[in-house]
């Protein structure tokens, strides 16, 4: 899945130009664009070119019966987040942007939906997308909380729920989890039309992705093959790839060919441009000099599978693979090189996970602690983002009784069943409570 980028700045083709690829109608203006709550405090006015010295702070927002949240970093060191909540037959969304210090500068209430995407994709200028699991409809919101416009993509039947992402270069490309006519991926110039598209044959999947810092898209192939115009990148199997803005081919590397069962549900890259995928596998793999194995099968002999993460070079060369204890879906890269990860504890807690590029591990760190017994409570992170001032952002959501650090949270409880608040924490790494 590969976040887009829809600036409003000039169009810049993203892999290869126009070349005759249909064109969408482009973003369309809303009637009327809802104003943005008014931010409780004032909003942080600090450029986005001299972040923050990173802090560490705790929100905790009232959720409902079912509450979703997740954060990406916006590029003074703030957030932008999304809030989902279900209560009974009613759901609610919303868009809400936090300073580099937590302090709420504007929250926009979005048309309501239960199935949503992961963290809005944040463009280098600011703007948050967002979009729903089903169909195929973007929305765009101003640095300032304004729904400035909205794209309908009428190829596509639905997008992974991380499947938008943000290119540097102000272009987007949105992979499909389902589409018409094996089109795999579009890329979207800053007026939103389509200018390239990706194919491959009935069968073929892109399923994750990211942009380096140069515009060039790193993905990973589910099931090739996969065509850019009348050129086939790769072949059958699975691959990681890298694109140059123009287009171009820079490597190619078969992931893990003779493992039974590989499901990578996340791809991300660290700011040295290290690669890395997370997912789970069954079965015997080669990664470089790093083998995995693992054949438990289950008790009806169905295969049981692992979680695992594995690196590459910003070239393409493995590095290394490891079985991890982790939420698979939950990762960041982090600015200095290396990977960031979020485990589960016995009681319903989380700990901070932190690898180095050679995946050793340099640290664990408490983040959320539920106590067996008297006081149950289950913390259920949902997404992690490293920040431009070093740090990283943790959001999710809790039920019943949790500590952070020293401070102790509740989230109510209705007929004898507690109910589900969201929380979100900038985390500053080998510091804590």
């Amino acid at each position: 899945m590969v976040r887009a980028a829809l600036a409003v700045a000039a169009a810049v083709a993203v892999l290869g130009g126009c070349g005759g690829a249909p064109q969408s109608a482009g973003w369309e203006q809303p009637p009327e664009a809802p104003p943005a709550a008014p931010a409780e405090t004032p909003p942080d006015t600090t450029p986005a070119s001299t972040p923050k010295p990173a802090s560490e702070w705790l929100i905790t927002v009232p959720g409902a019966e079912h509450t979703d949240f997740f954060a990406a970093a916006a590029p003074d060191g703030g957030a932008v987040a999304e809030l989902r909540s279900i209560l009974g037959s009613e759901s609610k969304a919303s868009v809400r942007r936090y300073d580099p210090e937590g302090a709420l500068a504007w929250s926009l209430d979005l048309p309501a939906r239960e199935d949503g995407s992961d963290a809005p994709a944040v463009t280098a200028s600011g703007e948050a997308l967002v979009w729903p699991q089903s169909g195929a409809r973007i929305h765009r919101v101003s640095p300032r909380g304004e729904l400035v416009a909205s794209l309908s993509l009428p190829r596509l039947v639905s997008i992974w729920r991380d499947g938008v992402v943000a290119s540097p270069l102000g272009t987007a490309l949105v992979l499909p989890e389902f589409s018409t006519a094996s089109l795999l991926g579009q890329v979207i110039d800053a007026q939103g039309h389509v200018v390239q598209e990706l194919q491959g044959s009935s069968g073929s999947s892109i399923r994750a992705g990211a942009f380096d810092e140069r515009g060039n898209a790193v993905l990973y192939v589910e099931r090739g093959p996969v065509r850019l115009g009348a050129r086939q990148l790769v072949g059958t199997g699975r691959h990681l790839l890298k694109l140059s803005p123009s287009g171009e081919l820079l490597w190619s590397t078969p992931v893990l060919p003779e493992a039974e069962i590989v499901d990578v549900v996340r791809l991300v890259l660290d700011g040295s441009g290290g690669v890395y995928l997370l997912g789970s596998l069954h079965g015997r793999a080669h990664w470089g000099s790093s083998e995995l194995t693992y054949e438990q099968m289950g008790p009806t002999g169905q295969s049981v599978v692992a979680a695992f993460a594995l690196a590459a070079t910003a070239a393409g060369a493995p590095r290394w693979a490891q079985f991890v204890p982790a939420y698979g879906r939950i990762a960041a890269g982090l600015p200095g090189g290396g990977l960031a990860l979020l485990r589960g504890t016995a009681c319903g807690g989380s700990h901070l996970l932190v690898l180095d590029a050679s995946g050793n591990l340099q640290a664990e760190q408490p983040l959320a602690d539920a106590r067996c017994g008297a006081e149950p409570g289950n913390v259920n992170p949902s997404s992690l983002a490293a920040t431009s001032d070093g740090a990283l952002l943790v959001a999710g959501s809790y039920s019943g009784v949790v500590y952070f650090g020293t401070r102790r949270v509740e989230s109510p409880a209705v007929g004898g069943w507690p109910m589900s608040d969201a929380f979100l924490m900038k985390v500053v790494v080998g510091k804590h409570d």
